[in-house]
């Protein structure tokens, strides 16, 4: 199996290159782990975290938001010198602006998630508008392709020297220099792209929130460490500007007649960037992590996917994964999915290996691996199943005999893949019902161990009886009556709460015993 240490450490270091808190080096080797603490301080203080130096749990879900894909430098640079200046400026500039003050866009092409053309316009229109009438700057749209900037949704290598390859990334924009692409807005179209989004678990951005931040850059703002900006790197559904957004656009092409009283902004502490470690570091506003960005409990957490990989299961929930030895002792995680599959979107619907190749089910999408590398991409189109199906429930492995079959489920028909062909049988789809008794409508995933069957549904587990075609007696059972790692965490929990309770019952009575011995003494 891979090294998954060397794997984090590596992306780790990837990230702070990327975004400007690392030199770009040719080797991990050539970064000293004082570098690199000095670096993650900095990343923390940007993003609002607490200040440890240190990839612990906050900082690790911070890598793992969605965010722009431009570099932090300039409002790095910004912050290595404010303590030399007597007012606190938490925006940065990316180093030009427009040489005229009527500046047009035209939206290029409409998102695969989002078809139709009148509601991206209206999204991108409001996105521009916010920025409209806040300083001498104008924005309108045209349909002539020489507008200024052009707005399109791309994949993967699009044409310039930033390809969509990586997980966290959802927009980039270019600034208003002197080159063809000048203040051009691409937003990477593998997302899932909404109108008013809501989707609490951020699986749908919303296309307005995430353009108004790319059209300061198209402007020619940075980024802002200020928490509720729309410059802040990191993605957050808003609809409206900041003061901060105002100032700084104001900073570069004026207020014209727009009349802006901002907020008081105290002045920021004249102290060097990066504390000493015998200096407390001023306090941080602690930014709540995404439900998401908490590790699952592997054995009170539904599971979206489950397969067999090299003799160790794998099973997969939201964004996150964890291994568990055919003994059903947990090996390792959880762990985030894009740190051994970088550009695997999530959450997964389905799962299995074959052939040593590893095949992800996500919405109408199959995304084949060869290790941690993707080697190809298909439609389930391709596999011969109707686009009347735009996603699947489960898919797993089944040992009939010898024979190794392969299944893939929708909600209410199934589907048997032929190997040689790699399409699906003849005389498929089928009905559920008619023929996997008993397995319950909300099984989730499902995969074969030691060549029998076992389908996950809520916190439950069913054991498939091939013979009957049936589950078997005795199930549903528990995670923990399945899995010994599941069996010894309930039992620390039970001597915790008995613990627990012990100490609340006598602590009255060893109050009393101090009493009376102080008493006597």
């Amino acid at each position: 199996m891979v090294d998954v240490m060397a794997d984090y450490y590596s992306y780790e270091v990837q990230y702070l290159e990327k975004y400007g808190y690392l030199p770009h080096k040719n080797s991990m080797a050539l970064q000293s782990d004082a570098v690199i603490t000095q670096a993650i301080q900095e990343l923390q203080r940007i993003a609002g975290i607490p200040i440890t130096g240190k990839m612990d749990g906050a900082t690790r879900a911070l890598l793992a938001r969605k965010r722009c894909g431009l570099s932090d430098a300039e409002l790095l640079h910004e912050h290595k010198h404010r303590y030399n200046m007597r007012k606190r400026k938490r925006y940065a500039y990316n180093g030009g602006k427009w040489d005229h003050h009527n500046i047009t866009y035209r939206v290029v092409n409409v998102a695969r998630s989002v078809q139709e053309l009148g509601y991206v316009r209206r999204e991108i229109y409001d996105a521009f508008n916010a920025w409209n009438g806040v300083s001498t700057i104008r924005l309108t749209e045209t349909s002539d392709p020489s507008a200024d900037i052009q707005i399109s949704f791309e994949r993967g290598h699009h044409g310039d020297a930033y390809p969509f390859d990586r997980p966290e990334v959802l927009a980039h924009a270019f600034p208003p220099f002197d080159h063809e692409m000048a203040g051009d807005i691409h937003l990477d179209d593998d997302e899932r792209w909404a109108i008013n989004p809501i989707d609490k678990h951020y699986r749908e951005i919303s296309i307005r929130s995430v353009a108004m931040h790319e059209v300061g850059h198209s402007l020619g703002l940075g980024h802002s460490n200020e928490l509720q900006s729309i410059m802040y790197p990191y993605y957050q559904a808003t609809s409206s500007l900041h003061d901060d957004d105002i100032l700084a656009i104001q900073a570069l092409y004026g207020s014209g007649d727009f009349k802006f009283t901002p907020k008081s902004i105290p002045p920021s502490p004249l102290v060097p960037s990066t504390p000493s470690l015998t200096t407390t570091p001023p306090p941080i506003k602690e930014v709540t992590p995404h439900v998401d960005d908490i590790p699952p409990d592997p054995c009170f957490s539904t599971i979206d996917a489950v397969t067999l990989i090299r003799q160790e299961i794998f099973m997969f929930h939201r964004s996150w994964f964890w291994r568990i030895h055919l003994d059903g002792t947990l090996s390792n995680g959880p762990r985030k999915i894009n740190t051994f599959w970088t550009d695997l979107p999530t959450p997964i619907d389905g799962v299995f290996e074959l052939n040593d190749h590893i095949y992800f089910f996500r919405g109408h999408k199959i995304y084949e691996y060869s290790g941690l590398n993707r080697v190809s991409t298909r439609n389930l189109t391709d596999l011969g199943i109707s686009d009347d199906f735009d996603h699947i429930r489960l898919a797993y492995t089944w040992y009939y005999g010898n024979e190794q079959r392969y299944y893939i489920w929708a909600e209410e028909d199934y589907w048997k893949l032929d190997l040689n062909s790699m399409k699906i049988e003849v005389d498929y789809p089928r009905k559920i019902d008619l023929n996997w008794w008993k397995v319950p409508k909300n099984a989730s995933a499902a995969f074969s161990w030691d060549k029998e069957l076992f389908f996950f549904a809520a916190h439950d587990v069913y054991k498939f009886g091939s013979l009957k075609m049936s589950v078997i007696q005795d199930y549903p059972k528990s995670f923990a009556q399945v899995f010994p790692y599941c069996s010894a965490h309930a039992e620390a929990l039970r001597t915790n709460k008995a613990n627990k309770t012990f100490m609340k019952k006598s602590l009255p009575l060893l109050i009393l015993i101090l009493f009376l011995f102080n008493k006597l003494i």
